[in-house]
């Protein structure tokens, strides 16, 4: 008895000392671009590591690192373009391989084990995980090695799935949902392959449905486009006995153009053997229907470890990094095999234009001017050569929006995207109104005389800024299931701005010479109002424009400068980039990238270009006069 207790306090002296070790030491240590953004790991076509036993290594290697990092990078999930195995079901070992199809899958299951418990990954079967060599029939192994049970993580984030082509319930088809507060919702699908209609039709009513029209979906499928070499040309053929299916330029029709949120597009499946990198990839970017672009990324690695008979890619992989901005993805190519030693590890990152690249998957902004509201994307846009999205006038018949209210509209002098991005909501002459960017159908109006701001409050209300006119000069609130109904006004001389906070449950207005912040009270009741809470003098009179920056900090124009106002330290202090910047009408800010995109009046107030800073650019309307500019964040 006396040793066992020797034993447990030796025991409780040790155990915490080992708790404590501090963490290994790495030849490449990883890091994040930026501590708020997060990480999807892509593995392209692993059968080159399968189908030889001395390759397997380099795949469990791939994923070891994986795990290994999965806290240094935020990794939220792994992607694979397929191809797990060489041949699905073979007892025979044929050309380009040492081992039959069931050891393949045992060492491709072996691999994934690594972050079982871990991290989701989502797989997207190839043309070699089917039929006996390559897609003879439909007959897969996979539902049997890689079940909904076997990752615990699946189980939180699969939201749907359908059978497979033999009916079987399987992860071939399938869903996942991740969620950020700086992107909002994000839908990965991944798809067997050469899919069914049945299976585009699915994902194309999955992404378009209530609870998704909002994310930002990722599709993934086996084999879509040619290699960079071939233009990246989208597959127009199919070379397998498997049928039906799409190949590459019917998916385009049928599922990619049609659809509004699915933004980017992930395969792999085509490759040469010449060890090229360049020729063993390829990225291509079109618009959909509705004028977005559509980022394609094609990523095989199977041959660029000495061809069909070398080690199955080197260990490379891509590092797709989301930054908080919520609509830029860095693209990096990156190897542990040479990231393990310092004798290699100046050539673990690859830095060629096409393995190292961003993808901006929106860059949109709403301008107003005159009696119209306009999305352009600034990506695709240069001086005077515009690309719209999205227009909208007070004469379009397809609004029901009453004529009276199209009347007192213009000029519309500010315009937010709201609800999801789904609806834009502007403020005009004598007149508020909300238009679903969909349907373009009005949804809301009120008559505000003189508004300059407006904002969706909790429980589809809306808060609007009155400046200086008879019936102005104040701060109003409506229910817009009920056009028109006014639910509460306070005095405010000349309103110009009105800002929801959501993090802080704070409304701020500003006005001539104050910013002011409310609360919600009796706010689900029968007699809703809003509470003065707290009140600010400006540092200048004449303020102007009010647009949030974070949960803490404010923008605000006035005269002759532009001031960030700090919540929690209830100070003023001038913006560096725009300080001293006389009559700025609309400011955004981005403090995490620096981007900066604003109007300032140029003739009388209004003006008719955008000018843009980190990256500097400008933009120019010469057929309207522009008021307010705002920027569409991808975060919802």
């Amino acid at each position: 008895m006396k040793k066992y207790f020797i034993c447990m306090a030796l025991a409780a002296l040790i155990l915490p000392m080992k708790a404590q070790l501090p963490e290994p030491r790495r030849a490449d240590p990883q890091q994040l671009t930026h501590p708020d953004a997060f990480t999807f790991v892509l593995l392209g076509d692993p059968q080159g590591y399968t189908k030889y036993d001395v390759n397997q290594p380099l795949f469990d290697l791939c994923t070891a690192w994986i795990a290994d990092n999965l806290n240094r990078l935020n990794i939220k999930g792994v992607l694979c373009t397929g191809d797990l195995v060489e041949q699905n079901e073979n007892i025979v070992p044929q050309r380009h391989t040492n081992q039959t199809g069931r050891e393949m899958w045992e060492a491709a299951s072996r691999a994934f084990a690594r972050l079982d418990g871990k991290t989701p990954y989502i797989i997207s079967c190839g043309n070699h995980d089917y039929g006996y060599l390559h897609s003879e029939n439909s007959m897969t192994h996979f539902p049997e090695y890689f079940p909904m049970e076997r990752n615990p993580l699946w189980k939180t984030c699969c939201v749907d799935a359908i059978p497979n082509r033999n009916g079987i319930p399987s992860l071939e088809n399938a869903a996942f949902e991740f969620t950020d507060p700086n992107w909002g919702g994000i839908l990965i699908i991944t798809s067997e392959f050469y899919p069914r209609d049945e299976v585009l039709d699915w994902a194309g009513k999955l992404a378009a449905s209530e609870r998704f029209r909002n994310h930002t979906v990722i599709f993934m499928t086996h084999g879509y486009m040619e290699t960079q070499k071939e233009d990246a040309r989208l597959i127009d053929r199919n070379e397998y006995a498997l049928e039906p299916g799409n190949t590459g330029v019917q998916i385009w029709e049928k599922l990619l153009r049609p659809s509004e949120n699915i933004r980017l597009l992930i395969c792999g499946h085509t490759a040469n053997d010449n060890n090229i990198f360049a020729e063993n990839v390829a990225f291509r970017v079109d618009r959909n229907a509705s004028g977005r672009n559509v980022y394609q990324m094609m990523f095989n690695v199977q041959t660029l470890g000495g061809g069909w008979e070398g080690n199955g890619g080197d260990g490379w992989l891509r590092l797709l990094e989301f930054m908080p901005d919520g609509r830029t993805i860095k693209v990096r190519t990156y190897s542990p095999l040479f990231g393990i030693s310092p004798t290699t590890r100046h050539l673990a990152y690859r830095n060629e234009p096409y393995d190292r690249f961003d993808i901006v998957i929106d860059d949109l902004v709403a301008t107003c001017g005159e009696d119209r509201v306009m999305i352009i994307d600034a990506a695709q846009s240069d001086g005077e050569n515009i690309n719209y999205v999205w227009q909208w006038n007070t004469a379009d018949p397809t609004t029901a929006l009453p004529k009276e209210y199209r009347d007192a509209l213009p000029p519309i002098n500010d315009c937010k995207s709201v609800n999801g991005n789904s609806r834009i909501l502007f403020t005009g002459g004598s007149a508020v109104a909300l238009i679903d960017r969909t349907t373009r159908k009005c949804l809301f109006y009120a008559r505000t005389p003189n508004s300059h701001s407006a904002d969706i409050l909790p429980g589809n209300r809306v808060a609007v800024a009155l400046s200086i006119s008879e019936g102005g000069n104040s701060l109003e609130v409506y229910d817009y299931g009920t056009p028109g109904r006014l639910l509460f006004r306070d005095t405010l001389y000349s309103g110009h701005g009105a800002v929801w906070n959501d993090a802080r449950q704070r409304l701020y207005v500003l006005g001539y010479n104050v910013l002011r912040e409310y609360a919600l009270r009796n706010w689900t009741g029968a007699d809703p109002s809003l509470n003065k809470t707290r009140e600010w003098q400006l540092p200048e009179d004449d303020g102007h424009d009010l647009s949030r920056i974070s949960k803490d900090k404010l923008l605000v124009t006035a005269t002759n400068s532009v001031y960030i106002f700090d919540i929690s330290e209830e100070t003023f202090t001038p913006f560096e980039p725009l300080a001293g910047i006389p009559e700025v009408k609309s400011v955004n800010f981005d403090e995490t990238t620096g981007r900066l995109v604003f109007t300032k009046a140029e003739e009388e107030w209004w003006t008719r270009n955008i000018y843009f800073r980190n990256p500097e650019k400008t933009l120019t309307i010469p057929n309207v006069r522009l008021y307010k500019t705002r920027v569409i964040s991808s975060s919802k």
